[in-house]
């Protein structure tokens, strides 16, 4: 792969064609387009700390997302089941990507602090399922005794 480095020298600027290794962080910045600046289709982090640092950064703000998600899903007394659903989901699909793409760039011992956390945050969620799956189980039963027809009142007949 054929890459291209700007390097400034007092007051030109050249642009020096290298050949890079893949091997490393792939990530696609997402700033828009300014004309004051060069467009930068892919970015490759070989720096294995610079690696670690920057999937922590990403974590964490991922992890601050789903958080709230999950706060709100707790703490909310007319949360449905499907609520806590979702949120299950997101938390799954958060240790998915630890499996796939943190395992392999960040040390180990991070690696299970960041899966700890979300194990965490899907224990809190089957608690929560629990506790709506009695609720609607109490609301059912008192439902279903409240529903008994009432007998008619009989008074004088005339």
């Amino acid at each position: 792969m054929t890459s291209y480095r700007l390097e400034k020298e007092i007051q030109e600027k050249k642009i020096i064609k290298k050949k890079i290794s893949k091997t490393g962080l792939h990530m696609k910045p997402k700033l828009k387009e300014r004309k004051d600046f060069v467009l930068v289709k892919e970015i490759i982090i070989v720096n294995p700390t610079l690696q670690e640092k920057v999937l922590k950064m990403q974590f964490n703000l991922a992890f601050r997302r789903l958080l709230k998600l999950v706060i709100e899903v707790v703490e909310d007394e007319t949360a449905t089941s499907g609520d806590v659903g979702v949120a299950l989901s997101e938390v799954e699909r958060m240790k998915n990507v630890l499996k796939d793409k943190y395992k392999k760039n960040v040390s180990s011992k991070e690696y299970f602090s960041m899966w700890r956390k979300a194990e965490y945050l899907e224990q809190e969620l089957e608690k929560k399922a629990i506790v709506i799956k009695q609720v609607e189980k109490m609301y059912l039963k008192n439902m279903m005794t409240n529903f008994i027809e009432p007998e008619e009142e009989r008074g004088r007949g005339r």
